[in-house]
C-alpha cells in the first residue's frame, strides 16, 4: 500500500464520518447555533488537504463560507440555500469514493460544486476578499 493510497483511505473514513455529522443540518440549517457544522466542514476541508484533494478542499471552503454567511444573517436559510446544502452534501459524498483513483473529471466536479456554492453565497470565492 502506497502512502497516497493510505492517505486516500484515511480521507474516506474521515469524510464519511464528517458528512454523516452534517446530514441533520439539511432540515434545520446551520443557523446561529451551527458552530458544530462549521467545525465539521472545516475538519472535512482539512482531511481533503491532507489527502491532496485540493479541488475537494476548495468546495468545502465555499461550504464553510456559506455557513458563516448564514450564521451572520447575511443570507437566509431559504429553500434555495437548503437545496444548495443538500446538493453540496450529495456531490461531496459521491466524490469520497473516488479519493483513491482521483482524476481530472473529479476535479471538474468539485470545482463546479465550489462555483455553485459561491454563486449561492453571492460573492467572490473564498480567499479573494
Amino acid at each position: 500500500m502506497t502512502d497516497a493510497s493510505r492517505r486516500a483511505g484515511f480521507f474516506v473514513l474521515e469524510a464519511e464520518e464528517y458528512l454523516t455529522e452534517l446530514q441533520p443540518y439539511l432540515t434545520v440549517g446551520p443557523g446561529p447555533a451551527g458552530e458544530r457544522a462549521l467545525r465539521t466542514v472545516r475538519a472535512l476541508r482539512g482531511a481533503a488537504v491532507m489527502a491532496g484533494l485540493d479541488s475537494y478542499a476548495r468546495a468545502t471552503a465555499e461550504l464553510e463560507r456559506l455557513i458563516r454567511l448564514i450564521q451572520q444573517g447575511t443570507i437566509g436559510w431559504t429553500p434555495d440555500t437548503q437545496a444548495g446544502w443538500r446538493d453540496a452534501l450529495a456531490v461531496l459524498r459521491s466524490l469520497v469514493g473516488h479519493a483513491a483513483t482521483w482524476e481530472a473529471a473529479d476535479d471538474r466536479t468539485a470545482l463546479r460544486l465550489a462555483s455553485q456554492i459561491e454563486a449561492l453565497a453571492g460573492g467572490a470565492p473564498t480567499g479573494t476578499t
